[in-house]
């Protein structure tokens, strides 16, 4: 079939109905996207019984917007937190009402990320609306617009990160993380004693993305403009800024780092004492060099931590000296799993109790304690390796050469107090 288009028939259009009808196109267009554009506008917040407790514009600028402490019977309701390899907090969400999620609190990602080809995206399509996004106290988020372009925290698979849940969203309601006991409030300040006074500062939404800054200082060094990022595992250190101080950080190990987009191998540093604009210290805690600055979740752990975002306040009360946080499986045994397949070994470090068992690179890895790794998932892999309640590992793996066999790894304890 010929589809190429017909001789045009009769007198050819003059300049003036040209035009009339380009403004007439135009006036129609423009007035069929004022409803869009004020449907896009509108984020809903509501409670958990069912009652809308905010409704917010995403026209203009919101950071400063009233949020709230979602209560059940007076008090304010905590939301279970897991926390992986010891430093990101990991939330379970249900979007449009079936679909769960394990999302990464992430106050560094100004967007808010589910999994690309499960909500129905066009082809190509960067964005998307979704109906609700519920925590498990049954507050929502009604309409939001979330991204659905591809990273390694956002996989389809159970047991995977499934999505980031960034500033856009975290904003409007207030964050409070308790990673000593594993949950997290949504409200400016949760209220709840832990350890010493509290210490606030302040902080600011840079005019960009709406992300948080802080100034951080090592040493006699000051860094202004520094992100405050909790999906960051380490505080970060850009080359400029090692350059700067007073001394250079002692390695503690390596592993491989995996970023929104990327893989690549990365030097994990013992660093000084480091604070937030002054106020806010911690020694020893575990950096990372990298290419933007960060202080991540090494720092923030120390803390139950709230992030105001309607009076910009960053409220930390420390848990004290007897708080020790979980290590890693990467610095309980020297094992690294993939983001994208648990089931793959990336990376295993000299020495380690892993290298002494002749794990290697490359290896398969099949069971964690009689438990398939394609039950657990990346998660649940960590969650076992990382439980301090457990010091010896059955681990069943299968070698570049097809040859399965079973170890059992020592996890070491901690030689150097790194936070």
């Amino acid at each position: 079939m010929d589809n190429r288009p017909g001789p045009i028939v009769g007198k050819p259009p003059t300049r003036r109905w040209r035009v009339k009808t380009l403004f007439v196109v135009l006036l129609a267009v423009g007035i069929g996207l004022v409803p869009a554009l004020q449907s896009n506008a509108q984020v809903v917040i509501k409670s958990g019984d069912g009652r809308i407790v905010k409704r917010l514009s995403n026209s203009v600028s919101t950071y400063g917007a009233r949020a709230l402490s979602y209560t059940r019977n007076g008090r304010v309701s905590p939301l279970p937190m897991r926390l992986i390899r010891g430093v990101h907090p990991v939330l379970r969400v249900r979007v449009n009402g079936g679909r769960n999620l394990d999302v990464l609190l992430d106050t560094g990602a100004n967007r808010t990320f589910v999994p690309p080809g499960i909500f129905g995206e066009r082809r190509g399509q960067k964005f998307i609306r979704v109906q609700t996004l519920c925590f498990e106290n049954d507050t929502c988020f009604e309409g939001p617009m979330v991204s659905v372009t591809p990273t390694n925290y956002s996989q389809k698979r159970r047991g995977y990160y499934n999505g980031l849940l960034g500033v856009d969203l975290l904003r409007h309601t207030g964050l409070t993380i308790d990673y000593k006991n594993r949950r997290v409030f949504l409200g400016h300040d949760a209220g709840v004693a832990a350890g010493e006074a509290a210490i606030r500062t302040r902080f600011y939404m840079d005019g960009k993305t709406w992300r948080p800054h802080a100034k951080m200082t090592m040493g006699t060094v000051d860094f202004p403009g520094t992100l405050l990022d909790t999906g960051s595992s380490f505080t970060r250190l850009t080359p400029t800024m090692m350059s700067k101080l007073d001394r250079v950080p002692a390695t503690a190990y390596r592993e491989l780092a995996f970023s929104a987009h990327g893989t690549r191998g990365s030097e994990i540093l013992y660093l000084g004492n480091v604070c937030i604009d002054n106020t806010a210290c911690v020694p020893g805690i575990l950096g990372q060099r990298g290419n933007w600055s960060a202080i991540g979740a090494t720092f923030f752990r120390n803390f139950l931590t709230t992030f105001d975002f309607q009076n910009l306040r960053l409220t930390l009360r420390p848990y004290g000296a007897s708080w020790i946080p979980p290590m890693s499986a990467m610095q309980r045994l020297g094992l690294q799993l993939d983001i994208l397949d648990a089931a793959n070994i990336v990376f295993v470090e000299v020495g380690s109790p892993a290298a002494l068992a002749d794990i290697r690179k490359g290896a398969e890895l099949h069971q964690i304690n009689g438990r398939s790794i394609q039950e657990l998932g990346y998660l649940g892999a960590h969650e076992i390796l990382e439980d301090a309640d457990l010091s010896s590992f059955d681990i069943s793996i299968r070698n570049a050469k097809g040859k399965a066999r079973t170890v059992r790894l020592t996890a070491r304890r901690r030689e150097t107090p790194s936070r």
